[in-house]
């Protein structure tokens, strides 16, 4: 006899684990505390999409730096971490997306921030030294 609740949920889960199409690609649920969690632990890494400038400006320590002119031109991706979990951010969210939806086609595992530069530090995201 087949039983249902065990096919369901693996369609469940099958769903659950296929990362969603590039263009699908939306701003993450996780919190700024699980960021933060799965950031210390190695299990994630911080993309900084802003300009130089705004790099120069100020950034969050540890945190990559790939300005999103250079992503969308297919610069440096090369560079970013295939093994781990990518947080991608901007100021205020809407490059943070487009790089994510185009690193997402490199087969990377992004997750895309709302919250900006500005969220990170207040949340408790250390700021890096200045060139």
């Amino acid at each position: 006899m087949c039983r249902l609740l065990p096919l369901s949920c693996f369609v469940f889960l099958a769903c659950w684990t296929v990362p969603l199409p590039a263009e699908e690609l939306g701003h993450t649920t996780d919190t700024l505390d699980v960021v933060k969690k799965n950031v210390d632990e190695g299990k994630a890494v911080l993309l900084d999409v802003r300009t130089q400038t705004e790099w120069d400006q100020g950034h969050i320590d540890g945190a990559l730096h790939l300005p999103l002119d250079q992503i969308t031109q297919g610069k440096g991706i090369d560079k970013i971490p295939k093994d781990k979990v990518i947080y991608t951010f901007c100021e205020v969210g809407k490059r943070s997306l487009t790089a994510g939806r185009v690193l997402a086609k490199h087969e990377l595992t992004v997750r895309v921030l709302k919250p900006g530069y500005q969220d990170l530090l207040r949340a408790g995201f250390q700021k890096g030294g200045s060139k």
